[in-house]
């Protein structure tokens, strides 16, 4: 037993020297680094030759001037002549442009379709007539490049566009514009149009929340599975291309937006410009320069206020577009837009809260007291039947039409 003890006594000791040293070997290897780090200019990871993703360097002297994107257009010229419009008859056929309401007004999808085709009423809206030049849901006395209409928020009927199919191009631009903005720009210009709000008025605020708070889910459906789901089902066409609101305003994406929409018209036959003027077409067809530097700075429409919602409205409208994204994730553009409008909508939307403060999107809501606050027609178009304040939503969304008469009372 005697020796046993002494064995494991000496194995302890043994072992107590080694760790003994191994400290003192690491001290002095860390005394030594330390002198070492003393006496260089830096540090011996760092390559002022070959920087990396932590340590990349950054030449500060260099000053990078701004470069405008309109500067470019500012002296330039168009020479597109439009064709001959003196015809009875005109081999070409028009395409179908859907957009929800707030999207496009009538007057701009002229002024865009007259600017790429050079015709003067190339862009027609579906609900316009007129008997003097026999117009009527687009064809009249005048050739027809698109045909502008809200099917099937305001259903066609019997004049469905695929019962129609002979007398329309097989492929559609569809108008695209993110809801946080397209619904209130619908409500608006429907009181406008229909109940006696002055000409580029505002609703009061206050009507515009009542509105939104009853009828948000059931617009937002109309928007998306309704409207949008309608025409991608579609046996007898399919989607040309999405002309998306703000992309066209862009000053970089406008032009190639406008160049997209011109090689469509041309594939269906329509006389187009040289790819070389559609810069310039685009800045003259979106107003001038001053103009898109204007909806830059503000993008709704209407200037008292910047429209508001909910923090739940807003997480409705979010889940609403992310589930349009699943619902065609095959349709890889549509998506991408969704993404956009998802974005858009949880950085930039007005947010309401309980004391009435208006605080930035991605706010939590009332008790986040760290938010930042924001300060804030055609004579013959007949889509009378859509659009009345009292008017009521089937369980698809759709707004059901009310009589010409009960809407004027």
């Amino acid at each position: 037993m005697g020796t046993e003890a002494q064995v494991k006594s000496a194995q302890l000791s043994a072992k107590k020297r080694q760790l003994r040293l191994r400290a003192m070997a690491l001290a002095a290897l860390s005394f030594a680094v330390f002198l070492y780090l003393e006496t260089q200019d830096h540090l011996p990871w760092e390559e002022d030759d070959e920087p990396g993703p932590n340590n990349a360097s950054f030449d500060t002297s260099t000053t990078y001037e701004y470069v405008d994107p309109l500067e470019h257009l500012r002296n330039c010229t168009i020479t597109f002549q439009p064709p001959s419009q003196e015809k009875e008859e005109w081999s070409t056929k028009p395409l179908w442009f859907p957009a929800h309401p707030g999207t496009m007004e009538d007057p701009f999808h002229r002024q865009l379709i007259t600017g790429i085709t050079g015709l003067d009423a190339g862009g027609k809206s579906f609900y316009a007539s007129s008997k003097g030049m026999k117009l009527k849901q687009c064809f009249g006395q005048t050739e027809t490049a698109t045909c502008i209409n809200v099917h099937p928020i305001v259903d066609m009927g019997n004049k469905h566009p695929e019962t129609r199919s002979d007398k329309f191009y097989n492929k559609i631009v569809f108008g695209l514009r993110n809801p946080m903005l397209t619904l209130p720009s619908f409500y608006n210009g429907k009181q406008i149009k229909y109940h006696g709000l002055c000409e580029g008025c505002q609703v009061p605020e206050d009507e515009w929340r009542k509105f939104r708070d009853e009828w948000l889910e059931s617009m937002m459906d109309a928007w998306g599975n309704n409207m949008i789901d309608t025409w991608k089902r579609m046996k007898k066409y399919s989607i040309g291309m999405y002309l998306v609101n703000e992309h066209l305003w862009d000053p970089t994406r406008g032009p190639l937006v406008l160049q997209r929409l011109a090689n469509l018209l041309k594939e269906a036959g329509f006389a187009t410009p040289d790819e070389a003027e559609i810069p310039c077409i685009w800045l003259k067809i979106m107003g001038g320069e001053e103009a898109v530097k204007a909806h830059h700075e503000s993008p709704y429409e209407y200037k008292d206020y910047i429209p508001s919602y909910t923090v739940a409205q807003r997480e409705l409208m979010f889940e609403k577009l992310n589930e349009l994204a699943l619902k065609f994730a095959n349709d890889t553009e549509f998506v991408d837009v969704m993404r956009e409008y998802q974005n858009d909508i949880r950085t930039t939307a007005r947010i309401d809260t309980a004391s009435g403060r208006m605080l930035l999107s991605n706010s939590t809501g009332a008790d986040d007291e760290t938010a930042g606050v924001l300060e804030p027609n055609d004579e013959h178009n007949e889509t009378a039947a859509a659009f009345a304040p009292n008017a009521t939503f089937d369980q698809n969304g759709t707004e059901v039409a009310v009589k010409k008469e009960d809407r004027q009372a």
